[in-house]
């Protein structure tokens, strides 16, 4: 069964439910760790571990921010980026002042980029997309590593010394059907109300336990777990749950960051770090 088929039995399910690589050597391996864990300012209780990239295509595929240059944090007018595209092998993004196209070859832990085109827009920033420009052009070779949720790809040249390290976060765990749990900290009396988020799709769909409710996703990558879910929209038909489904919406419409809590449940958070909503998953059989 294919990924949208899954999506669309979880919410049928939902709807018809009662109101209810290895590393470059030890070496390598200490210098990349105490890279990322000066820059690194959140997550920081847990450890790094190297991830054997043993299917590229897809675990490396899609947006990587430019994080830290020859061990200093990246600042740029604009986010750095680049998308990784395997159907294609291409690289698109931006060098935090121009929108960049490029090829790139990648070959066990051997990766490079070429065939540069930029766009000629001038703006300023602390740091120069001159320097990120020349890095990519000297890029040789790779690993990953992942500390929390937080994955880095560390780019080396032909010596094996890291010029840049890339980063993304995993927002995964969101992924799935999940039943509400609470709304402001204040635990619901009757479970009914059922989601399902689709990170990879950016969709949200539910049953509030009174209307059927749709949404998109937007995740901020340049901020910590940061997600915004935008243009809700609800049956609005009478129901004796409108208020809990009104708070629902309101809860929606103010997380601004979510993290897992054990194993089963995700917490959401607005702005000012205070609970608004919190799921727990539920596993279909």
């Amino acid at each position: 069964m294919d990924k949208i088929a899954i999506i669309i039995t979880l919410v049928a399910a939902m709807l018809a439910s009662p109101a209810v690589s290895s590393a470059d050597g030890p070496q390598h391996n200490r210098r990349n760790a105490k890279e990322v864990k000066s820059a690194a300012r959140r997550d920081t209780g847990q450890g790094i571990t190297n991830v054997a990239i043993t299917q590229p295509a897809r675990q490396l595929y899609g947006e990587w921010n430019m994080f830290l240059l020859q061990g200093r944090e990246i600042s740029t007018a604009q986010r750095a980026y680049i998308y990784l595209d395997f159907n294609a092998h291409k690289v698109y993004g931006s060098n935090g002042c121009n929108d960049l196209n490029a090829t790139f070859t990648l070959n066990d832990d051997k990766i490079s980029f070429d065939n540069f085109v930029t766009t000629e827009r001038s703006c300023t920033g602390q740091t120069s997309e001159r320097d990120i420009m020349k890095v990519l052009r000297d890029v040789k070779k790779y690993n990953v590593t992942r500390q929390g949720r937080i994955e880095y790809m560390h780019l080396m040249n032909a010596k094996g010394k890291v010029m840049m390290v890339l980063r993304r976060q995993n927002l995964d765990f969101l992924n799935g059907a999940w039943r509400v749990k609470a709304i402001n900290g204040n635990a619901l009396s009757r479970g009914n109300a059922r989601l399902v988020i689709d990170v990879d799709q950016n969709t949200i769909h539910g049953n509030s336990g009174c209307n059927i409710i749709n949404g998109i996703i937007t995740i901020d990558p340049s901020k910590d777990f940061a997600i915004e879910f935008e243009d809700l929209q609800s049956d609005s038909s009478p129901c004796p749950d409108i208020d809990m489904e009104s708070n629902l919406l309101l809860a929606l419409e103010c997380a601004e960051t979510a993290r897992p809590d054990g194993k089963n449940e995700v917490v959401f958070y607005d702005n000012e770090n205070n609970e608004v909503l919190r799921l727990e998953h539920i596993h279909l059989r």
